[in-house]
């Protein structure tokens, strides 16, 4: 089956759940047999070459020509928050023609969307055509339906897919004849515990600690949906306990996203009280750096105010690395707290800083918990099997 994806989001820039959900169901599909392009919009000042591939996929750049406004300066603040971010995405709306050209010419069996309003304008054209699906990934659907007004509209908006996918119930349309749900998955070959001897060598290594240090990784996008903010205050709050706090390292990868700007200087000026516990700033990595970062962390944290079943929880789980999370979303769909994992609820910087607390000091419940999350995630979340679970759905399409 030649299957075209088409997303904003992509793997050669920059990191996040999405970027690696193409990347590895990408990848299994294409052992199963497909043929996959994906279709990537750049705006004119983005775009460099128009073919290219990346870890054995073809990927297409699109040019959309001159970003005609741009508005992240104002994304991330008090007053306008997600707005700026949204109206971002949208604006690739305006030329929707030259997607649909592009995808059209390569005459796909099946057309396969990853962002949200980016290109619904253009699977909507494509669908009179093709069949044509969605994974249902972000946050925009999340705040299109729990506004009481703006919900009505989602029916409409959606109707023209064959198919829509939600990595959690929460994202997945009830209103939808034909929706499903399926969760990230993790390649278990990449993805895995290290020795006790090997994670505390690595971890001096990369940290320039003391092995025994407790290690926090939050692996984030600083966007207001990711609840930074309230893992930057709950930092703060356990670097009021000198003793406890010079025993902990937070390092916060995904740093560098630049779409909320505004709120990203929101959490600096909390972090710039912080003086007792190590705060490390990571950037954006590699899904091969990513990985020695989830090995050495003693701890993950994902402080969401809105999430899928986090890629990046299942991938810290299959590295033996007990995840805390806010009680949001497909969460609890992936976590049965305090066996396999913990939850705590969204927007309480004291419930995060009291856990982290009380695990510091329980490396007993830690280590169960590990190995709990590891077994779960190695039993049910490869990515083989979830491609095998999307294969079939994208058979009956046909």
């Amino acid at each position: 089956m030649k299957i075209a994806i088409i997303s904003t989001l992509m793997f050669d820039t920059s990191i996040g759940g999405v970027e690696n959900h193409l990347r590895f169901m990408s990848k299994e599909l294409k052992k199963i047999g497909h043929e996959i392009k994906i279709f990537k919009p750049v705006w004119k000042q983005e775009y460099e070459v128009s073919n290219k591939v990346i870890d054995e996929i073809e990927v297409e750049y699109i040019n959309m020509g001159k970003k005609p406004f741009d508005l992240k300066r104002f994304s991330g603040g008090t007053v306008l928050k997600y707005l700026p971010g949204f109206l971002n995405k949208s604006i690739y709306m305006l030329s929707y023609k030259d997607v649909v050209k592009s995808v059209s010419l390569f005459n796909p069996d099946l057309v396969w969307q990853h962002d949200f309003s980016a290109n619904i304008l253009t699977t909507k054209v494509l669908s009179r055509k093709y069949p044509t699906i969605l994974t249902n990934h972000t946050g925009e659907y999340l705040m299109i339906k729990n506004n009481p007004v703006l919900s009505r509209a989602l029916p409409g908006l959606l109707k023209h897919y064959s198919a829509i996918i939600g990595p959690s119930i929460e994202l997945t349309p009830d209103f939808h004849n034909r929706s499903v749900t399926i969760h990230n998955g993790v390649d278990t070959s990449k993805f895995y515990p290290l020795s006790d001897e090997k994670k505390y060598s690595l971890k001096t290594k990369i940290f320039n600690v003391d092995s025994g240090k407790f290690v926090i990784l939050c692996p984030r996008r600083w966007a207001p949906t990711k609840g930074i903010y309230y893992l930057a205050e709950a930092i703060k709050q356990i670097d009021k306990q000198d003793e406890i706090a010079k025993e902990i390292v937070i390092a916060f990868a995904g740093s560098d996203y630049d779409g909320y700007p505004l709120y990203a200087n929101e959490v600096n000026e909390v972090l710039k009280g912080v003086k007792n516990v190590k705060v490390v700033k990571l950037g954006n990595l590699t899904v091969e750096e990513m990985i020695r970062y989830y090995q050495v962390s003693d701890l993950v944290v994902i402080p969401s105010l809105m999430e899928a079943v986090s890629l990046s929880a299942v991938e810290s789980m299959a590295c033996g690395t007990p995840v805390l999370s806010t009680n949001v979303g497909g969460m609890p769909e992936l976590i049965n707290n305090n066996k396999d994992g913990f939850l705590v609820n969204s927007k309480s910087s004291s419930e995060i800083a009291l856990k982290i607390t009380e695990l510091f000091t329980d490396s007993d419940k830690l280590n169960d918990v590990s190995e709990n999350a590891f077994l779960k995630v190695k039993e049910r979340y490869d990515w083989s099997a979830i491609a095998e679970e999307t294969d079939m759905l994208l058979k009956q399409m046909l």
